[in-house]
């Protein structure tokens, strides 16, 4: 049985990790003042307990929050539980970072500003979908090598004995150990956590020329659970005199998907080459297609590639499609000045998305600086959006190359903001003041859907197969397909399966249809014979199939020695169950004794159906005995147990067990 899960609120939730970042401070830039602020859609009051890594309450806990009145946690300046010290970067610390629990569902604000007002930024918490066991590294080139631009990683773990690796970095990258910024030199790194305890990297920028983009795209591997920040506590891809806070809380690969939409920020016409989307690729053979164009580029996992903000549309927005799961990162401008910027974890969209986002706190306010409010709603055409009540002033705006969504940009807003639709959304904030810009998402990351597969035992091949599909998650409407047809009648959430075949299925959840599901049998092939056998002259080979699951073709190879083999002329495609083939032979050594049949499923994956040693020259008679993996075994020898074919000189096959 294979199950997965999801939650289809994400940033909602009733458990949050919030992973200690690295905090810097130059001339009062950087990170001063931060905030965690509290919200929630409950109209009966909630108490929420927050304590850091090592259990302990902080002062106030527990914090009671109502929707209309969200609680606001002001922490230390500069150096606290969320933001580290030079001297305790690279090294385990046991009483950092925040662990907030409630019983019911909540949403998590982090928001930063520097003591001089020039640098902000804000990130949501993404309760559960935040833990995982893997992640890449995301964020951006710093472009121009600096003392104060970096790249940082968090990590907390959320369970004892926790082993994470992380690699795939370049390996010039170098990285802080307390006060020296360059004593973390190893290719890999290797670290064990218990629970609540966290770990932060930090990777300046001038401390080699690796640093400046040589950890993108990192890969953080572990054994349980883990949650991850990522981001610059000062940096962009822009020049030396533009920076800003970019700080971001990542999500497992689970969370991941394969298609974007972006949208946006404050910058005028002219400088939306400083609003760019980065790709990073967490599997091989990546494609990456812009605004339903053709291919751009190809990766592969923990490669990158960046596009730049003139891909834009004249509607503001970017679709961005992918072969394979990515994390897709934004760089955008609270402003038009270029040193503004903010960053942003781009949610997939998704069928199974929320339809109302309540609530998003205080969005003018960064730590007492009044700053303009704006949001981003991502949702479906047509549907009917509403924010505190009221439409939208800003109209929807169609988005090429996929014709099913719209985006909105909705500017002006102060206070607390709840934002609904009739349709799946994802909805993120957007403020400036000056220099200082900031964005985050609230809502968007959803995982793929339970599912169970009950297998059945097939006695014929002796192997296990496929017998039905369930899916645990509660849906409108369920469609089952075979091989991409609508199977009558198949409405349920379970499915019983026909056998072969590639099966998927059509949901309906919140008036949106999602095709995403599809589950490929990997039932083997059963055949008529234990091996295919030669006839006649020996020039050909005949076998006939019982039936066939998933499978895309057979090969035919030969051996001089039953050990080292190659393909014997081309793929034989599957003609389906109950089939005859027959395939002539012309060897193409002279000294070939033994041939075999392999089918190929659609997964790349082989199975072997029996060795022969053909000798069409004596008959009447044994020709030879052989073991299951085609070695021949002298008469004399034939008596120890086990399985043996029996290879005539009429060439008949007979097997025989010897116990």
């Amino acid at each position: 049985m294979l199950a997965t899960g999801y939650k289809s609120t994400a940033q909602l939730d009733n458990i949050h990790y919030l992973p200690p970042i690295k905090s810097t401070i130059i001339n009062g830039n950087s990170l001063g003042q931060s905030q965690v602020i509290l919200s929630t859609p409950s109209v009966v009051t909630i108490s929420v307990t927050v304590t850091t890594g090592n259990g302990v309450p902080i002062v106030g806990s527990p914090f009671s929050v109502v929707n209309g009145s969200p609680s606001t946690i002001t922490l230390a300046l500069a150096f606290n539980a969320l933001s580290l010290l030079d001297e305790e970067t690279g090294i385990i610390q046991t009483d950092k970072g925040f662990v907030l629990t409630s019983t019911d569902e909540f949403i998590v604000t982090y928001k930063a500003k520097s003591t001089n007002d020039i640098q902000t930024d804000v990130y949501t918490s993404k309760g559960q979908a935040a833990l995982g066991t893997e992640f890449f590294w995301g964020g951006f080139p710093n472009t121009v090598a600096m003392n104060h631009k970096n790249a940082y990683l968090g990590i907390m773990a959320t369970e004892d004995n926790t082993s994470i690796t992380i690699s795939g970095y370049d390996v010039n990258c170098v990285f802080r150990q307390g006060l020296v910024p360059n004593a973390i030199t190893a290719n890999t790194i290797l670290i064990n956590l218990n629970a609540g305890e966290s770990y932060v990297l930090e990777c300046l920028s001038d401390q080699s020329s690796a640093n400046v983009c040589g950890f993108i795209g990192a890969q953080i591997l572990s054994d349980k659970k883990i949650a991850v920040n990522n981001g610059h506590s000062l940096g962009g891809d822009t020049d030396a005199t533009a920076k800003d806070l970019m700080l971001e809380q990542a999500v497992s690969t689970d969370y991941i998907g394969t298609e974007h939409i972006v949208v946006s920020g404050n910058s005028s016409l002219n400088n939306l080459i400083i609003e760019k989307v980065i790709i990073i690729a967490t599997q091989n053979n990546t494609d990456i297609a812009i605004n339903g164009g053709a291919t751009v580029a190809n990766i592969n996992a923990g490669e990158y590639y960046i596009i730049d903000g003139f891909n834009y549309s004249a509607n503001n927005n970017m679709y961005i499609e992918t072969s394979n799961p990515v994390y897709c990162y934004q760089q955008l401008r609270g402003a038009s000045t270029k040193n503004t910027v903010g960053l942003n974890l781009i949610p997939p969209i998704s069928c199974r998305m929320p339809k109302e986002i309540n609530e998003i706190p205080f969005i003018e306010n960064n730590n007492g600086l009044i700053m303009s409010g704006g949001i981003f709603i991502i949702t479906r055409s047509g549907a009917t959006v509403l924010v505190n009540g009221s439409p939208p002033a800003a109209l929807p705006q169609s988005v090429t190359g996929n014709t099913g969504w719209v985006s909105y940009k909705e500017t002006g807003l102060t206070g607390n903001i709840k934002v609904t639709s009739t349709a799946p959304m994802a909805v993120g904030s957007i403020t400036a003041n000056g220099a200082a810009g900031s964005a985050g998402y609230y809502s968007g990351f959803v995982k793929f859907p339970e599912i169970q597969l009950t297998t059945i035992f097939n006695s014929s091949s002796a192997e296990t197969c496929l017998d039905s599909i369930s899916i645990l998650d509660e849906f409108d409407s369920y469609q089952w397909l075979d091989g991409g047809i609508p199977v009558v009648g198949a409405n349920d959430p379970s499915f019983q399966t026909f056998g072969e075949g590639i099966y998927s299925v059509a949901v309906d959840f919140n008036g949106c249809l999602d095709t995403s599901i599809q589950i490929i049998s990997a039932c083997p092939i059963i055949l008529a014979a234990e091996l295919a056998y030669f006839i006649g002259d020996c020039s050909k080979i005949e076998w006939e199939s019982i039936t066939e699951i998933n499978i895309s073709h057979y090969q035919i190879e030969e051996s001089s020695d039953g050990y080292i083999w190659k393909q014997l002329g081309t793929n034989i495609e599957s003609k389906g169950t109950g089939s005859y083939y027959s395939k002539m032979i012309s060897s193409t050594s002279a000294n070939t004794v033994y041939y075999r049949l392999l089918s190929v499923d659609f997964n790349g994956e082989k199975k072997e159906h029996g060795i022969i040693a053909p000798n069409c020259f004596k008959l009447d008679e044994i020709i030879g005995v052989y073991t299951l993996s085609g070695q021949k075994v002298k008469l004399d020898e034939f008596s120890s147990s086990g399985v043996y074919f029996i290879l005539y000189a009429d060439q008949r096959v007979e097997k025989v067990f010897l116990n």
